[in-house]
């Protein structure tokens, strides 16, 4: 089975802990994925139910002429909804930008946007129009991808649907939902198959999408500089490689040694322009030479962000780790690469 093949060593995220992070005063807005059936509009009605005390407006992508989902969203005074027909990642991609417009223009005040895609939606590109898009990335930053999973069909889904895939591999969370009516065998297999694809984001297991809304709202799309190891001592070319039927793979890498930081930038920003069609996500913590504080990434296809992830403590080891998703990921070359980037100096 597939889950079988899962490897001894990962990289978790631990939870953003922090106040909602604001970007030079943008609105902050997460996307709502996950696989048909998952429960995604049973989350969003939890947001917008519980008592957070946000002004939420939300964007429901439905797929059909026919759409309902907008009618199963809980409405009250603080939560705008829009509706979306057709699939938001695919030819109709302009129309999340007009919605996103007028939004603003209608003077409807708001303190966050949900964006719940269908079922079969690749994330990537709604998230892609916040940051290329100059009418509305100047007034919205995405906050984080949160990916519903159904355990009960999970294992059908990802080896059916290149899709369900896909939200996988772009999560910054997982929410693990219907964990009232799944056993604790199913939920595990599940667990094994996320970190199969996806071994950096972290999970919340859910009954009817009832999870703490500071781990939704709060999520912040960077990395946090808090990782939780569960590394063996294995590293460099001793790192494990996952393998599964689907084209999806992951690599985690991990590099003794400072690297130099221009040299760093320029390799990645060569990888992200060559293979960002294969490449779907980065996460990495770098140690830079001559700095004392960590250097921290990510990137989704085209887009990358990297910031200062605070000191390192003297009783951690100063070692980039970095997790590559995507499609026929070449480990020699990655390895290569990276060891290019190593700081010469002493």
């Amino acid at each position: 089975m597939i889950y079988e093949k899962l490897s001894k060593s990962y990289l978790q995220l631990t939870k953003n802990t922090e106040k909602m992070k604001t970007q030079s005063g943008k609105t902050p807005v997460s996307i709502i994925t996950g696989f048909l059936g998952s429960g995604k509009t049973t989350l969003v009605n939890h947001i917008l139910t519980a008592n957070h005390g946000f002004k939420i407006a939300v964007i429901v992508n439905e797929f059909g002429e026919i759409g309902i989902d907008g009618d199963l969203i809980v409405k009250d005074e603080n939560s705008i909804l829009e509706l979306s027909n057709g699939c938001l990642c695919c030819a109709i991609i302009g129309d999340l930008t007009q919605i996103v417009v007028d939004l603003e223009k209608s003077g409807k005040d708001f303190d966050y946007l949900l964006i719940e895609t269908t079922g079969i939606a690749n994330p990537a590109p709604v998230a892609e129009v916040f940051y290329f898009d100059p009418r509305i990335n100047s007034k919205y930053f995405v906050d984080g991808i949160v990916t519903v999973v159904d355990p009960i069909n999970l294992e059908i889904d990802i080896e059916d649907n290149e899709e369900c895939y896909k939200q996988i591999a772009f999560a910054d969370l997982f929410i693990l939902n219907k964990a009232d009516i799944v056993n604790g065998s199913q939920l595990e297999k599940s667990k094994a198959l996320l970190k199969l694809v996806n071994p950096v984001t972290p999970y919340i297991s859910a009954e009817y999408g009832k999870v703490p809304i500071e781990n939704i709202l709060q999520l912040g799309s960077k990395p946090n500089a808090n990782i939780l190891e569960n590394h063996h001592e294995e590293h460099d070319d001793h790192d494990h490689k996952h393998h599964h039927s689907t084209p999806v793979e992951s690599e985690s890498i991990i590099i003794e040694g400072a690297m130099n930081q221009g040299k760093l930038r320029y390799w990645l920003s060569t990888l992200i322009f060559d293979r960002s069609d294969l490449i779907y996500r980065m996460k990495g913590i770098v140690n830079i030479s001559g700095c004392d504080e960590k250097l921290i990434f990510q990137s989704v296809h085209r887009l990358f962000e990297d910031g200062n992830g605070g000191a390192w403590t003297k009783d951690e080891v100063r070692q980039t780790k970095i997790v590559f998703i995507g499609e026929k990921l070449d480990r020699e070359e990655l390895l290569e690469g990276l060891h290019s980037c190593l700081a010469t100096d002493k």
